[in-house]
């Protein structure tokens, strides 16, 4: 997925979760996955992110984007 307004947005967290509100599971994961590449390095977090939205848990750092993004992308992708 390709967008300036995603790729400038303060809140992607926010556009992902539009995305599946608009039935687009399509694009989420796509979003996700160009999320990561443009945050190299980052995966470890984006990683525990992940892996605690697959535990059942909630979000366990609201306040780290990258760690939010993984726990938001996961949720909405494997409901």
């Amino acid at each position: 997925m390709t967008s300036r307004a995603a790729d400038c947005t303060s809140d992607p967290v926010a556009i992902a979760e539009w995305l599946a509100s608009r039935n687009r599971l399509d694009l989420v994961d796509g979003y996700g996955r160009r999320f990561r590449a443009r945050h190299a390095g980052t995966g470890d977090r984006w990683d525990r992110g992940a892996d605690t939205a697959r535990n059942g848990y909630p979000n366990p750092n609201p306040g780290d984007l990258v760690m939010s993004m993984g726990w938001s992308i996961t949720t909405l992708t494997t409901g």
